[in-house]
């Protein structure tokens, strides 16, 4: 018989990841943007696979003069040896988002058992933000997945009795997220609670140099440009932080911020979030007053409250996006709270917890739903470059902008996606606000029209020379000059 009961969670696994499959890759490539950073990293990551170059130093961040770590420009570069597409980079950070899922279920297996894996596995399959992450190529979108690695790796670690060289892979886990964004760094606090069992300390040791392991790359800049990063971070804390200002009452940030946090990662309406921070908060109390709460489940309760200090103390914008290293946990808490209702041993417990099970899966799709629309900027790129096509068919295209650089960044990329750019070839311009170039030389009529609401043309600059153009004003947009601008500013600059 092909149905077999005691393989009936594999089936609903397979299927929860066929559903969150399909929420991460419908409507692509569509879904996925062409502008800002995303357009940036993706240029510079396919130039340096031409190349066969890899960076030393990724972004910098919007704090201050520091750059995190180039970790994520690694998995874009190599995305292109593993992946058959044009659009290997997005593929790679979409089937990351789907590991996901299946590292939430390795959690819930390694706690409790298969059926609680699978209930954390749903919250993260329907879960809008992971649906919204699943197409978003920037570098905090990989910090849910790595974190969620990191607390799977310490479980793993502290609850079975794997080699101490399971500590490296915990170690680089937590590297990689913190290459990602420095917010993550506070993940180092997990491999401190080894030290409250002796036959686990070494695993401490082990965890610390995969961590120096992942930090080579960065490193290796630091001492080469005297300490660049290490100067400005510690400036940062010391001096710029306290020129930045944002609202941190403990009632605002209680009462406000985590239930509309807590509604952004579960779908749940802001009341029925609010709800259930409480139910979980009170329910959890309960059962460690009662010692019901295995020792590692209250860990985990200690990791999470030291990171909501620690954010309610940032200075800093506290951006959803920023705080992906909290999924897991919610999801995690989430899942304990369905589980523990369903456990409960009064009337129509067992309703109550299913109910919120689906209510829960149901709200994720219902504003999941909206991340599946085409993405406006990639679509009115998409109708620059056929209307360019069409124009000259068979022509390839260079890129230049006048103060105009996310349009020309997504057109550029665009080009380069379809194998369509060359800097040698037909000079076209993203009209702006630069004087006219050999005006008789010019064409007067765009060959484009006018897109809303941006309202800029596409100008034929053909006839016009490289030094004219400059030196009016406009600037060449392409992957080689973008791969100079990120990688190599440091060649120029020599901080």
């Amino acid at each position: 018989m092909f149905f077999k009961k005691e393989h009936l969670h594999l089936y609903l696994l397979a299927l929860i990841l066929l559903l969150g499959t399909f929420f991460r890759f419908y409507n692509t490539p569509l879904r996925y943007s062409l502008m800002g950073d995303t357009g940036r990293d993706i240029l510079m990551a396919k130039e340096a696979f031409r190349q066969r170059q890899l960076p030393l130093t990724s972004s910098f961040s919007s704090l201050g003069p520091f750059t995190f770590g180039p970790w994520y420009y690694y998995i874009l570069i190599l995305s292109h040896f593993f992946i058959p597409s044009v659009w290997a980079p997005w593929i790679a950070v979409g089937f990351i988002s789907v590991s996901l899922i299946i590292i939430m279920y390795k959690i819930g297996v390694v706690l409790e058992n298969k059926w609680f894996g699978l209930i954390l596995a749903g919250l993260t399959a329907f879960s809008p933000s992971q649906i919204s992450t699943g197409t978003a190529t920037v570098q905090h979108s990989l910090v849910g997945p790595l974190t969620a690695l990191s607390l799977y790796l310490f479980l793993k670690i502290l609850l079975q009795k794997p080699k101490p060289s399971w500590g490296i892979f915990l170690g680089i886990a937590i590297g990689l997220a913190i290459n990602m964004h420095y917010q993550s760094a506070s993940f180092l606090i997990l491999p401190l609670f080894f030290l409250l069992k002796k036959k686990k300390r070494i695993n401490l040791a082990t965890t610390l140099l995969g961590v120096f392991f992942t930090a080579l790359p960065l490193l290796f800049f630091e001492l080469n440009n005297h300490w660049f990063n290490t100067r400005n971070i510690i400036r940062f804390f010391l001096v710029d932080q306290y020129r930045l200002w944002t609202p941190n009452r403990w009632l605002t940030y209680g009462f406000k911020f985590w239930p509309q946090f807590w509604s952004e990662v579960t779908g749940l309406p802001f009341v029925l979030s609010f709800l259930s921070i409480a139910a979980f908060a009170i329910l959890f109390t309960i059962q460690t007053l009662r010692r019901k709460n295995p020792i590692v489940w209250l860990l985990i309760a200690v990791h999470f409250c030291i990171l909501v200090v620690m954010v309610r103390y940032w200075r800093g914008e506290k951006f959803f996006g920023y705080l992906q290293f909290f999924h897991p946990y919610i999801f995690l808490f989430m899942g304990y709270l369905i589980r523990r209702i369903f456990n409960l041993q009064i009337r129509f417990a067992h309703f109550l917890s299913i109910g919120l099970l689906v209510a829960v899966f149901g709200f994720g799709i219902l504003n999941g739903k909206k991340f599946l629309k085409s993405t406006f900027s990639t679509v009115e790129t998409i109708k620059k470059y056929n209307e360019l096509t069409e124009n000259y068919p068979g022509e390839k295209f260079s890129v230049y902008h006048c103060h105009n650089s996310n349009e020309a960044m997504a057109l550029t990329l665009y080009l380069d996606v379809q194998q369509d750019y060359d800097e040698k070839r037909r000079k076209i311009g993203i009209e702006g606000n630069c004087p006219v170039v050999e005006k008789q030389s010019l064409s007067k009529k765009p060959i484009v029209k006018k897109f809303p609401p941006a309202g800029l043309k596409i100008m034929d600059l053909q006839e016009a020379t490289t030094g004219a153009l400059l030196k009016a004003g406009w600037q060449l947009m392409s992957p080689k000059v973008v791969y100079n601008d990120v990688a190599r500013w440091w060649f120029k600059l020599q901080p």
